[in-house]
């Protein structure tokens, strides 16, 4: 197991550092602490040595201005929440409104655009790991609390990278923590991202208003959103060509419950490429997971190796609390109490 750690730039005056985690199976990680973003997966490749699967800007320094939040850890909470509203023991808190009139991944100032800070590195003979951490003041963007995160990242022999998050608040608070990778396993972000097959663990979806806020769980059946069986996505949505829902997101941005397979502990999703010779499998212990199909990357970002980006090139995963759970189904609403800690697992295992 090796564990390198680089300083490579400055953002705002902070020192920017790089882990690269790699297993003996030559699999290496790459977080940088800007966002505790996960910047490089590499995949051993016969051909070409290693092959990158997630969407990656070429310079770090342009992660400041991260809107796609390519890679980047999500919170105090992923995905929206409709008019910035959210309801702690009946008291109403209105939180930054950084999308139109709904918050979006924590607003302002998540935990996306923070420095994290290395809090601790270790390894084994089967394990590499190292812990970030953050803290987000009283307050912030409207969320109460002072509170400490952690994200510790590990990479372990069977090829399996797990982010462990933990959350600590001085006051009740909300937390629903995630990463936003994106994936073209292919390793060719030229290539649609929406070719690869997909596999998820889900009888429902939630579907979406025109401003992407959840509305209502529906049945996958005889819809494009009926991933139990391994499917190619784009053929997918070729069956499904006036699916308003699809159409409205430009393909896919929507959450699946997968809470059943989470609690058995069973993959939620299978992700492969094209020729079915890379692939991932997802566990967490989140109740959903948001499938984003890139529909609106669009062409304005330098990824690695000076390559354009384009709409669907790759396929976030965001495993994450059912989204707007304040308004979708406030029963499933989960509030972290004072000095209580919250835990949120997600694992991906590589195949190839």
């Amino acid at each position: 197991m090796i564990i390198e750690e680089t300083k490579i730039c400055t953002i705002n005056d902070e020192s920017i550092f790089k882990i690269v985690l790699e297993n003996n199976n030559n699999l290496r990680v790459s977080i940088i602490t800007y966002g505790g973003t996960i910047s490089e997966i590499l995949l051993p490749d016969k051909e070409s040595g290693f092959q990158n699967i997630v969407l990656s800007l070429e310079h770090i320094e342009d992660y400041k201005n991260n809107s796609l939040y390519l890679g980047a850890n999500l919170g105090p909470n992923a995905g929206r929440i409709r008019n910035g509203e959210i309801i702690i023991d009946g008291k109403k808190y209105f939180v930054s409104k950084n999308e139109g009139k709904h918050n979006l991944h924590g607003g302002y100032k998540p935990v996306s655009f923070l420095n994290w800070e290395i809090d601790k590195i270790e390894k084994n003979n089967t394990n590499a790991c190292v812990t970030l951490k953050t803290y987000l003041e009283d307050g912030l963007d409207g969320f109460p609390g002072r509170r400490q995160i952690t994200a510790t990242y590990t990479l372990d022999d069977s090829d399996r990278l797990t982010i462990d998050y933990k959350a600590i608040s001085n006051k009740d608070t909300y937390f629903n923590l995630s990463n936003h990778s994106y994936f073209n396993l292919s390793g060719d972000f030229t290539k649609s991202g929406l070719n690869q097959y997909l596999y998820i663990d889900a009888d429902k979806y939630i579907q979406t208003d025109e401003e992407n806020i959840p509305i209502r769980f529906s049945s996958v059946d005889n819809s494009p959103f009926d991933f139990r069986f391994l499917k190619n996505m784009e053929e997918q949505i070729c069956k499904y060509p006036n699916d308003l829902q699809i159409i409205s997101s430009k393909g896919y941005n929507h959450g699946f419950d997968i809470h059943e397979a989470a609690e058995k502990g069973k993959p939620v999703l299978k992700l492969w490429d094209a020729k079915r010779t890379k692939g991932l499998k997802m566990y967490t212990d989140a109740p959903c997971v948001v499938i984003y199909s890139g529909g609106f990357i669009g062409d304005k970002y330098t990824l690695k190796g000076g390559v354009k980006s384009s709409d669907s090139c790759a396929i976030a995963l965001e495993a994450q609390d059912y989204p707007d759970v304040f308004h979708l189904c406030k029963d499933n609403v989960c509030i972290t109490r004072k000095n209580e800690i919250y835990k949120r697992k997600i694992s991906y295992e590589f195949l190839y």
